[in-house]
């Protein structure tokens, strides 16, 4: 709590925020389909305030993060595929309301969405930025890219490959047992995900940095684990291992988002089952990744008082909505994430426990917390407590349609079908999905359906016309030259500016 002596300062706790990219809901620990061996995380889960009913801004990395960073939805900080290509000029962030109130700011990721590519790294005094050949060759220990008021400068050959991340990628993952065989030679290991760490320079950069910090001075860091984002190579159980086991380095098997875009692949039910039997893997590693994160920070004097978050930007899909990993719908698998709070002593959590939120209502809630214990926070007047999730009002998400290289190669017939803008709101027990163009709206009862998997058509009225019309204007907000009844695929990429 805060000094009752106004003219006393109490020194502001430190803030860590970890974002497990990709982790859904029901397979993080306490989950109802949590993966084996998260001894740790069910520790760490105990000491915690844990959300049940948090939900993702949108299914992909660059619009959950700026929501989660600004307080914003999708639809007022305009970062989304649809959108803004960057964070807009005069945007706030967190990182900037705690640096205005004395902390060290950093941010340690991996997913190039999270840094100058979007603006995202605003407001971070230090900030470090692996890349896509960070998770394509799990356990390489390359140096990231980093820019501090400490040490600046860049490796250009690692921006230089942002560029071709999307057609490399593409052609590699056709052809999966070729990498299964070079990864061990980078990684030093020859089976099992154990050793299998996306960006593992992350610790050592965080206690580096953590070392470099005044202990009078708070600090606020911001950490994203990439684990759980395809591909899966060099970590997938081979049959006969047994449940829960990594095998040895085989049994690879294709994983291929741009091709299935395409149309030109479409994955078995047993090339689904072995991916999403990798994914599960995964857990493992975060395990102990956040055991580590933990012990270093203990190690630093900077966690037993701290405000530790942990949850993820979106979920997963495995075949779920007709979805393959993430993006494009907005599906339980990929809405869903999980929330865990761990408050400095003494200090409430504001937010609602019962009802849904959004991500957007992290940055108020953190900066209400900071405030209980000094009493000085100064964010973004807009992003008030509750931000988003407020109690009794729909909570949205967007879910933007196909983006990037592999667009211009999708046939016309398959971008119809795949390139298709949703919005849908979250209310008590009901979900409802509307389609940007038609209006069209589909509802599920989350209460007997918990997966999202039966949608109804229906005709909104009584309280779902609450949410209708927050998704209507959510949308003519997101999406200003492609929602309304009769609106076409075509005059929406018209309105794009696609020929």
């Amino acid at each position: 709590m805060s000094s009752g002596d106004p003219t006393v300062r109490v020194r502001p706790p430190d803030v860590v925020v970890v974002v497990l990219d990709t982790a859904r809901l029901d397979v993080l620990s306490g989950g109802l389909a949590a993966a084996p061996g998260q001894t740790f995380l069910d520790e760490l889960r105990a000491q915690c305030w844990v959300h049940p009913r948090t939900i993702a801004p949108a299914p992909w990395t660059a619009p959950s993060h700026a929501s989660l960073f600004t307080g914003l939805p999708p639809w007022e900080h305009r970062l989304h595929l649809k959108g803004l290509p960057k964070l807009a000029p005069g945007s706030t962030t967190l990182a900037d309301s705690l640096r205005a109130i004395g902390y060290r700011t950093a941010s340690f990721t991996t997913n190039n969405f999270v840094g100058p590519l979007t603006g995202l790294h605003q407001g971070f005094e230090d900030w470090w930025v692996g890349g896509k050949q960070d998770w394509l060759l799990r356990g390489f220990r390359g140096p990231p890219t980093e820019a501090s008021t400490r040490r600046s400068g860049s490796n250009l050959a690692r921006i230089a490959t942002f560029g071709l991340q999307e057609p490399v990628w593409s052609w590699i993952a056709r052809w999966p047992r070729p990498v299964d065989k070079i990864a061990p030679l980078l990684n030093g290991r020859k089976r099992g995900p154990a050793g299998m760490r996306v960006a593992p320079w992350i610790e050592g950069e965080l206690r580096s940095w953590l070392a470099g910090i005044p202990a009078e001075r708070p600090a606020f860091a911001f950490v994203n684990f990439m684990e759980p984002h395809e591909p899966y190579f060099g970590i997938l159980p081979t049959p006969g291992d047994g449940p829960g086991r990594a095998g040895p380095w085989t049994g690879a098997v294709r994983q291929d988002s741009s091709n299935w875009a395409i149309g030109s692949w479409s994955p078995s039910d047993e090339e689904l089952a072995s991916m999403r039997r990798a994914y599960d893997e995964t857990f493992r590693t975060l395990d102990d990744r956040l055991r580590d994160l933990v012990q270093l920070l203990r190690a630093a004097g900077r966690w037993e008082n701290s405000l530790f978050v942990l949850t993820s930007d979106h979920g997963q899909a495995f075949g779920e909505a007709g979805v393959l990993f993430h993006g494009l719908r907005t599906a339980e698998s990929l809405l869903r994430v999980p929330l865990w709070i761990r408050p400095p002593h003494g200090v409430d959590v504001p937010l609602p426990r019962e009802d849904w939120i959004s991500l957007a209502a992290l940055r108020p809630a953190i900066e209400a917390m900071v405030a209980q214990v000094s009493g000085d926070v100064r964010g973004d007047p807009r992003a008030a407590p509750g931000g988003n999730g407020r109690a009794a009002a729909p909570v949205v998400a967007i879910a933007d349609g196909l983006g990037g290289i592999v667009r211009s190669r999708v046939p016309a017939r398959r971008l119809a079908e795949l390139d298709r803008l949703e919005v849908c709101g979250y209310l008590g027990s009901r979900k409802l999905t509307m389609d940007v163009a038609t209006e069209h709206c589909s509802r599920v009862d989350l209460d007997s359906d918990p997966k999202g998997e039966h949608p109804q058509e229906v005709v909104p009225s009584g309280e779902l016309d609450e949410v209708f019309q927050a998704l209507r204007s959510a949308a003519r907000l997101a999406f200003p030259d492609a929602s309304g009844a009769g609106a076409t695929v075509d005059s929406r990429l018209a309105s794009w500016g696609y020929v």
